[in-house]
């Protein structure tokens, strides 16, 4: 059990991460990307900002499929200097049954399991990045819940009886600003969000997603044309554009598309992280009544970790794969270079 999906935000608007299965509770413009706030290590050469929503009324919704019933969300939350946090819900796991979830109360954080108050946490600032960690299991006639701040216990284990679930959970992240403010900037921050499919998982420890983009091209089977230039890495790297695509427009089953990177891990990150806990490859498609999926490689052969199959449709449909090691075997070391590739794997 580990890390089944990590996002860090990069300057898609709320239009763009909607075509990737996010959704949200109000008005595009009140969602924004910003790099004002930078969560991010010392040094690193990555790409990735922060996600910011105006107020307490707003949120945004993870994807679907990509929390599991038990396991765990984190994620960066950051309030702007001088603001303390909205009276508003701020973590939210929830199934047709009901929710676990953390709620705001000006300098404190509560946690509900099951829709029942269960205990309220020490008084804290938000005006920094704080690493928020709420564990979740949902798979019993108990459902359990615990709160981590910062890679420290916050608000421990607390219960509630419920009926066992198995469906994946929806996951949504608040507003977290006090709003109330006349000419302000009350916009709070969300950034580097890490799911886990497991209640005992080591969740609670602070670690940073890095955002990087594929900058060779290793191979591919078919025939794939870029929309403009002859490489295929450079219409597929960067934040989501459905202008910049690559196309296979007869495709057979099989053939795929893989793209790299000119340096290994270390290199491209730009520091060298004392461990590496996971590798996710997003991807996004079109192509009526094709079915496809992204996967993830390693420098060390042809082995990959593969993602879901996914059907297509005539707009753009998300697809990804996470390894937690190396496909090639072992762990993911910082001298691997990662490879991300994309494969048709027939027709709907």
């Amino acid at each position: 059990m580990a890390i089944i999906w990590s996002w860090e935000f990069h300057d898609e608007d709320m239009l763009d991460l909607e075509k990737l299965g996010f959704t949200h509770s109000s008005n595009d413009n009140n969602y924004r990307a910003s790099s004002r706030y930078s969560f991010s290590p010392d040094g690193a050469a990555v790409t990735g900002s922060a996600f910011e929503m105006e107020t307490k009324d707003q949120y945004l919704v993870l994807p679907a499929d990509v929390a599991a019933p038990e396991g765990a969300v984190a994620a960066a939350q950051r309030l702007p200097d001088g603001f303390s946090f909205a009276t508003q819900t701020q973590l939210y796991v929830g199934n047709s049954d009901g929710a676990i979830y953390t709620y705001h109360d000006t300098n404190t954080v509560r946690l509900y399991v099951d829709n029942v108050y269960k205990a309220t946490g020490a008084t804290i600032s938000g005006s920094r990045w704080r690493y928020w960690t709420l564990k979740y299991s949902c798979t019993g006639s108990t459902w359990y819940a615990s709160v981590w701040l910062d890679g420290q216990e916050y608000i421990s284990e607390q219960s509630d009886a419920e009926a066992a679930q198995t469906g994946n959970q929806t996951v949504r992240f608040y507003g977290t600003s006090n709003d109330g403010w006349p000419g302000l900037d009350a916009w709070g921050a969300w950034a580097n969000i890490i799911l886990y499919d497991a209640y005992a998982d080591d969740s609670e420890k602070v670690r940073y997603v890095a955002r990087l983009d594929p900058n060779t091209d290793t191979s591919e089977t078919g025939t794939w044309v870029p929309d403009s230039g002859t490489d295929n890495f450079a219409r597929l790297s960067g934040s989501l554009n459905s202008s910049t695509y690559t196309q296979e427009s007869s495709p057979s089953d099989g053939d795929e598309v893989i793209t790299s990177f000119s340096g290994n891990i270390a290199a491209t990150l730009g520091v060298t992280p004392t461990a590496v806990k996971a590798v996710t490859v997003h991807a996004a498609s079109s192509g009526l009544a094709n079915v496809t999926r992204a996967e993830v490689g390693d420098q060390g052969g042809s082995v990959t970790t593969a993602g879901a199959n996914t059907s297509n449709g005539d707009t753009t449909t998300y697809q990804y794969a996470t390894a937690t090691t190396k496909p090639s075997g072992g762990a993911w070391a910082t001298t691997d270079t990662i490879k991300c590739k994309f494969e048709y794997s027939g027709s709907a």
